[in-house]
């Protein structure tokens, strides 16, 4: 089977991007550890800390992507706190 040069290079082209798209992309296991984090960070700062700021950001964001009120926000991050001993 022959290639003419115009599919090698778009061969290499696309190979070329598939690389660099790998490389530049985290694995899960980062990306886990960063999503665990960040929530970890965040509810010391608003548990322990108080963080009022935040802790208005956080609750806004939930009540914005979810149907649940405010005072199970507030019970659902008072129970995750617990959970990880904040």
């Amino acid at each position: 089977m022959k290639i003419t040069k115009r599919q090698l290079k778009k061969i290499i082209k696309e190979e070329k991007a598939k690389i660099l798209k790998e490389q530049m992309t985290p694995d899960r296991e980062v990306m886990e550890r960063l999503k665990e984090g960040l929530t970890m960070i965040a509810l010391d700062m608003i548990m322990n800390r108080g963080d009022q700021a935040l802790k208005a950001e956080v609750e806004g964001y939930v009540m914005d992507t979810s149907t649940s009120d405010l005072e199970q926000v507030a019970m659902a991050m008072e129970q995750l706190a617990r959970k990880h001993n904040l």
